[in-house]
Parts: C-alpha cells; sequence; structure tokens
C-alpha cells in the first residue's frame, strides 16, 4: 500500500514539473534614442503546458503579467514575400504576415536577428490576455526550406527583435 502512496506522489509531482518546465524564453532589449542608456527589456517564457509569462522592466522598474494562454501554431511561408507584401490582399497566413510585419519593422530600424527572406516555415507562440504597452506579444521560431533553424524573434506590435 505504502508503495502505490508513493508512486501517486511520485507521479503527481513528475506531473506538476512537467507543467513548469520552460518550453521556449526569449528576451530583447528596445533602445529608445531618447534615453540611449535605458532600454526596456522584455522576457517572455513559454512553459510546456503552452501558458507563458511576461515580463517588462526599464529605469529599475519591472512589470510582469499574469500567467497567459499560449496559441502555438505551425505555418509555411511562401517566397518572394517582402515589406512591400500586401497582407490583406495576398491572403497571408499566420506565420507569414508575422515574417512581412517583421520585414516592415526592419525597414525602421528594429532586427530580427535573422534572414527574412530565408524563412519557409515558422512556430508561432502566440500570448493571449497580455496587456502590452506596444500591442500582442508573440515569439517566432523561424526555421529555413531544409527546417534548419534560423532563429526566433519576438514581436510586440510595434517592435520586433531576436531572442537573446
Amino acid at each position: 500500500m505504502k508503495s502505490i502512496i508513493f508512486a501517486m506522489l511520485m507521479a503527481v509531482s513528475a506531473s506538476a514539473f512537467a507543467q513548469e518546465s520552460i518550453l521556449k524564453e526569449c528576451s530583447i532589449a528596445i533602445e529608445f534614442e531618447e534615453t540611449p542608456n535605458n532600454a526596456l527589456n522584455i522576457n517572455v517564457k513559454i512553459y510546456s503546458d503552452l501558458t507563458a509569462v511576461m515580463t517588462r522592466s526599464a529605469d529599475g522598474q519591472s512589470e510582469t503579467n499574469p500567467k497567459a494562454k499560449v496559441i502555438l501554431s505551425e505555418e509555411t511561408v511562401r517566397t518572394n514575400l517582402s515589406a512591400e507584401t500586401n497582407p490583406d490582399g495576398e491572403k497571408l497566413n499566420i506565420g507569414e504576415r508575422y515574417v512581412v510585419h517583421a520585414m516592415v519593422l526592419e525597414e525602421f530600424g528594429n532586427n530580427a536577428g535573422l534572414d527574412l527572406k530565408k524563412v519557409r516555415s515558422v512556430k508561432v507562440y502566440k500570448l493571449q490576455d497580455t496587456s502590452s504597452t506596444f500591442g500582442s506579444a508573440s515569439v517566432i521560431e523561424a526555421r529555413d526550406a531544409n527546417k534548419k533553424l534560423l532563429g526566433s524573434f519576438l514581436d510586440v506590435g510595434l517592435f520586433v527583435g531576436a531572442c537573446q
């Protein structure tokens, strides 16, 4: 009987641990011209139970959002996308929209940290129910035509940055 109770406790403990293991983590620093020595740091931790926590810090202050649900999707990405691609006219899937959005933001000085023209598939981790000053938050994991990982970037609406 003791061994059954012990096994049940171990199973519950393992289950609780598995829910809290980090599946993906992404941190970016956004520098503003007005305050060059004080970046806005954003960290997203995505857990294996498809929840996430986003923390923003600047000026020595930090704010952490409550755990949010994560919507996970995998999409193919067409060739010949550019910053000039019309997302409404081209009927882009969600992955292609993120790639085009990053291309547009790179023209304004943002850096996704990878060659966006080589992206042929993405895994999108979209955080739900986060109140970000900049917009919704998503972590995008990009792969080339050979399924080789090119890198990941964080899209927070008005900004995009390479995951560190």
